[in-house]
């Protein structure tokens, strides 16, 4: 999360969200990762607006861009020769 500007003020503690943990399924194979909480975002406010103010905030989530499930057969073949000899 990148936040910048001048004459704001914010009413949070601190300006990263909490952490939440998001899942996904494809194919039976789940997937997990960890972003932050854009539903609970500090909020931020002109601190004097009779003055200029400048705000720009971004925030870049991980996700999922692709899921690729590998399926192999292997088909083995197990040969076994013995030899006897027998002798009187």
């Amino acid at each position: 999360m990148t936040v910048t500007g001048n004459n704001i003020t914010t009413d949070a503690d601190s300006l990263l969200p909490a952490a939440v943990s998001t899942s996904n399924t494809v194919n039976g194979v789940v997937s997990t990762w960890t972003g932050l909480d854009a539903t609970n975002m500090p909020n931020f406010t002109i601190k004097d607006a009779t003055k200029a103010w400048q705000f720009t905030s971004s925030l870049t989530q991980p996700g999922m861009k692709s899921h690729t499930v590998i399926t192999r057969t292997s088909e083995i073949t197990s040969v076994t020769d013995t030899v006897s000899t027998f002798s009187q």
